[in-house]
């Protein structure tokens, strides 16, 4: 999204401003202002000089509407509203600086005042480097041009805490039919809304908010990339891919939809000629791109990779290869690979996704009498042989060789723990992770000083709990020492979609597990 139009969280527009300028003329101006006096003094050290007192005045929960200009002490500028562009904030909201807030209640719709803010009631003795440096005093002017009594934000979101999506949509209609009389309704207000609900893990709700304020705005490309994001955390990948696209249509420079729809690489193939034991295969690959569970191909004959590479501005040298489930009989490739790869790729990770090989699938449902240790055991090869042509291509993809990491979902753990207990230790993957997967068929001889493992499944999955226990107290018990999280809820094939259980947050677990194992950090 266009992070223009949160400025209102805590003036963060000052981030990008450098950290002392020349002096300024109005800056030189602000100050002068300050020196003529009489200047007063609050209880908590503002100091400010009243320059118009203006009418209306603030109450708790109004949106204040203003231009204003803000400088250091020493007289050097800062940042200033935009010609043509206001700051808005809910007065009590705690959405600006609290010297901020006070400086601009001592005045009136038309009135101006000129403030010295001590750096406590500014950014702290900590500032918000490298913009405002620590125990930084600021002088601001700031005009108030209007006030709204509420704003659309904080009436949809109490409708929405008491009625649901639907009645924060009858709020919202409700407010539209008076003209949205003494509300602040601008973009950006909404925008903000959603991605509070984002940050709460109320997708459904977000969505329902940026489709309002789309079909209001419907030439704002900011709307439709904030959508994309909506869409994205509510597990509709397709939705999201739209709105990113559309956003992009309408403003090419925006960085954050090309980085979720920028194309993988092609895809390789894994091995490099005709994959061992399966030269005689002869069914025909099939894709099913809408099912219950996304993506779904059936009946792989040649193994590929198809990497998702992060902008290198962003990348940590972290690379995961990943292998979705499927009973090793299909392949989920769309939830559990291509979905998982754009968060990694988000997060600076490089992301492999492993097309593995699959017996041919013949009639409907999971076979009776499926031998999981046969049907895997292709896919197992695969994975091995994926890990050494990323190591062997990890200059040209930006991935260090010692950060190759390999996760799996379901049966795809089954593989990553075959590719996890290979034979010769250098092939292994320097990490794994294993979701609601496990080796399913006969328990494998797990030895000691195994490259560090993730694991996480939940404990109402009538598929893979016991299995993931079971291996888990085998690397234990061998003198391994891997990480589980059991959550309380989220059933089998959780994968990234949203559940609101406490499965929803496993891929923040793993993330903060890689950082502290070392595998992303510079």
């Amino acid at each position: 999204m266009d992070k223009r139009l949160l400025l209102l969280v805590v003036l963060v527009l000052l981030a990008g401003a450098p950290a002392m300028a020349a002096t300024d003329t109005r800056c030189a101006g602000l100050v002068a202002q300050l020196a003529k006096g009489p200047v007063s003094t609050a209880p908590s050290g503002l100091r400010y000089r009243i320059l118009k007192r203006g009418t209306k005045r603030l109450a708790v929960g109004n949106v204040a509407i203003e231009h204003y200009l803000v400088c250091f002490a020493n007289g050097s500028f800062l940042d200033a509203s935009a010609k043509g562009r206001t700051l808005a904030f809910t007065v009590g909201g705690k959405q600006v600086v609290r010297g901020f807030e006070e400086a601009t209640r001592t005045i009136g719709v038309g009135g101006e005042v000129v403030a010295h803010l001590p750096y406590r009631l500014a950014y702290g003795a900590k500032g918000r480097p490298p913009a405002v440096p620590p125990r930084s005093d600021l002088l601001f002017d700031i005009r108030l041009a209007a006030i709204d009594d509420i704003a659309l934000s904080t009436s949809l979101e109490r409708a929405y805490e008491s009625g649901g999506v639907a009645g924060m949509q009858r709020a919202y209609a409700r407010a539209a039919s008076t003209g949205f009389k003494g509300m602040y309704a601008a973009e950006d207000d909404l925008v903000g809304l959603a991605y509070r609900f984002l940050k709460k893990r109320r997708p459904a709700a977000a969505v329902a908010v940026l489709e309002i304020n789309a079909a209001r705005f419907p030439d704002s490309w900011n709307e439709y990339d904030s959508l994309g994001d909506a869409y994205r955390a509510a597990g509709d990948s397709a939705l999201a891919d739209r709105n990113y696209r559309r956003a992009l249509r309408m403003n090419p420079k925006d960085s954050n939809a090309a980085s979720f729809v920028t194309p993988p690489t092609s895809a390789i193939p894994v091995w490099p000629g005709a994959a061992p034991g399966t030269e005689s295969w002869t069914q025909r690959e099939v894709t099913y791109p809408k099912t219950p569970v996304g993506t779904v191909v059936m009946n792989v004959t040649v193994p590929t990779l198809t990497a998702y590479l992060p902008a290198p501005a962003t990348a940590t040298g972290a690379g995961v290869i990943i292998a979705p489930g499927g009973y090793c009989v299909a392949l989920a490739i769309g939830a559990e690979a291509n979905d998982v790869a754009l968060l990694l790729q988000r997060h600076g990770i490089a992301a492999f996704v492993l097309k593995y090989r699959i017996p041919e699938k013949k009639g409907d449902g999971i076979p009776r009498d499926l031998n999981m240790d046969e049907a895997c055991k292709y896919g197992i090869a695969d994975g091995v042989q994926a890990v050494k042509v990323v190591r062997r291509r990890a200059a040209a993809w930006g991935v260090k060789p010692d950060r190759v990491g390999f996760m799996g979902f379901s049966a795809g753990g089954m593989v990553a723990s075959g590719a996890l207990l290979a034979t010769d230790a250098a092939a292994r993957p320097n990490f794994v992770a294993l979701l609601y997967g496990a080796p399913f068929g006969t328990t494998p001889a797990v030895p000691a000083k195994l490259p560090p493992v993730f694991m996480g499944w939940a404990q109402d999955d009538p598929i893979a709990a016991d299995a993931a226990a079971k291996f888990y107290d085998a690397l234990r018990a061998a003198g391994n020492r891997p990480e589980a999280h059991i959550f309380r809820a989220g059933g089998h094939g959780f994968g990234v979609k949203t559940q609101h259980t406490t499965s929803d947050r496993w891929i923040d677990e793993f993330y903060a597990w890689l950082d502290a194992c070392g595998f992303t950090k510079s």
